[in-house]
């Protein structure tokens, strides 16, 4: 066995080398059992359980498992990894394994342990004296240093997957090259964030302007449809024709203020992804949050709330609130449905809701958010 390590670098080669192979093995075949563990590196050992999961190259494609604890390779296998939030232990075989299996599961008790994984891989030799390439790579999650190990290998950092993957595109060519621009003259990441929210604003501004306008004619209309309404009685068919008659005459598109938002939501998702994995963020203080890769805490709670936590986020108290100022800003510029009193709430509780699930979040993305 030969291991080489190289200056500032995350890999050892490991070469394994055979003489009278062909002696020794069965059906020229060679069975590795590689066993790796995972360890908290963060905040809460809890959150890095949720996010880890299993990353590989199967076949020259991309793959993961998360909820699933076996897979058996059909196609042959590039490398393999075991994944943190922002670290991870990968093999990789230059020659590629013929076939194999992989073991894992998320560990549940208190300790600091993440994850646990079992790779059972097979490999075809011939002849005599036999020479197997193979690279470990164990070292931080960051998109260019991943890029240059193995053929999609930057795929670990979840720019968007599975019900997301729509999102990566956006983090790859739009989000990812305007953070770094923006990151090459401001040294903190917090003020990056800033930017890059001013930025994402201008670009959706015309479509946010034309919500605006919408909202205003609607808020003028109010006195006629409210006429209309009390003209037409029960007539609910015939109110409705008359309202978008009115509609065409004012210009009112009635969908005006969904379709910005409609607009805007692949940057919210695409952030929601892009932010959380992005280990520039670990480790560094903005305002008064130390760390911005994880939730800022004001007030530590000596007992735990269910469904928000054992603490205080103020950047998610900032979002709820301006979250809300912008629900009531919007009731109070459309026009209510007095025969569905219920859906004038109904803005209020999704902030409310969401703050509990963004309470423990990246703090960084909670700043973005509010």
């Amino acid at each position: 066995h030969q291991f080489s390590l190289y200056a500032e670098k995350y890999n050892i080669d490991w070469n394994v080398q055979l003489d009278g192979a062909d002696q020794l093995l069965t059906n020229g075949q060679i069975n590795l059992v590689w066993d790796v563990h995972s360890y908290q590196q963060e905040r809460t050992a809890q959150y890095e359980r949720q996010v880890s999961n299993v990353c590989f190259s199967e076949g020259k494609e991309f793959d993961y498992i998360s909820s699933k604890t076996t897979w058996t390779f059909e196609k042959p296998v590039q490398w393999v990894g075991l994944v943190q939030q922002f670290f991870s232990t990968t093999l990789i075989a230059k020659d590629g394994f013929a076939s194999g299996k992989i073991d894992w599961q998320r560990r549940t008790d208190s300790s600091n342990g993440l994850a646990a994984m079992q790779s059972q891989l097979q490999t075809k030799v011939s002849g005599s004296v036999v020479n197997i390439p193979l690279s470990l790579y164990l070292g931080p999650n960051e998109f260019s240093i991943l890029k240059t190990q193995a053929p999609e290998m930057e795929k670990i950092i979840n720019l968007g997957r599975d019900l997301y993957s729509f999102v990566r595109p956006i983090n790859k060519y739009i989000i990812m090259p305007v953070f770094d621009f923006f990151a090459g003259f401001v040294s903190n990441y917090g003020w990056v964030v800033l930017l890059l929210t001013i930025f994402i604003r201008l670009v959706t501004s015309p479509l946010t302007y034309s919500s605006y306008l919408s909202s205003a004619k609607m808020k003028v209309l109010k006195p006629e449809l409210d006429e209309i309404k009390k003209k037409m009685g029960d007539d609910q068919q015939g109110f409705a024709m008359e309202q978008m008659k009115l509609f065409r005459e004012a210009g009112v598109n009635p969908l005006g203020g969904c379709l910005p938002m409609l607009f805007q939501l692949p940057f919210l998702v695409a952030m929601y992804c892009f932010i959380p994995t992005n280990i520039v963020f670990r480790q560094v203080s903005f305002l008064w949050a130390d760390d911005l890769s994880t939730f800022d805490s004001i007030l530590n709670l000596p007992f735990s709330i269910p469904l928000y936590g054992d603490h205080v986020s103020l950047f998610t108290l900032l979002m709820t609130a301006s979250s809300l100022f912008l629900a009531l800003y919007n009731r109070n510029m459309t026009p209510q449905d007095p025969n569905n009193p219920m859906m004038k709430y109904l803005p209020f509780v999704f902030p409310i809701m969401l703050m509990g699930v963004f309470n423990k979040m990246a703090a960084a993305l909670t700043f973005y958010y509010f």
